[in-house]
């Protein structure tokens, strides 16, 4: 079982819509990148309107990648941005890295 904290921040995801919570994980950045997150995000939806977006916000990148299905393996593409100074990106698929 969790602690209280960890009840907390799943209760509030759960209440949370997905767009709710992708822009929490976007607000996390300086404004100036959390803006070029949004404008790499809006033209790499224009590009693949139909693709899935599969977010992951860990230790090191907040990643957002494009795929035919649900399956991470099948990103065409992900945009990633670098929680700190480690510019290391996911090596498995091409990306737009963020720094």
């Amino acid at each position: 079982m969790g602690n209280d904290s960890t009840k907390k921040v799943a209760a509030s995801a759960a209440t949370e819509s997905p767009a709710q919570q992708l822009a929490a994980f976007i607000a996390k950045f300086d404004p100036d990148v959390a803006n070029v997150i949004r404008n790499c995000r809006s033209a790499l939806r224009k590009i693949m309107p139909t693709a899935n977006e599969l977010v992951y916000d860990n230790y090191n990148f907040f990643v957002i990648g494009y795929c035919p299905s649900e399956r991470p393996t099948d990103c065409i593409v992900s945009l990633a941005a670098a929680a700190n100074d480690r510019l290391t990106p996911p090596s498995h698929f091409p990306f737009v890295l963020i720094t």
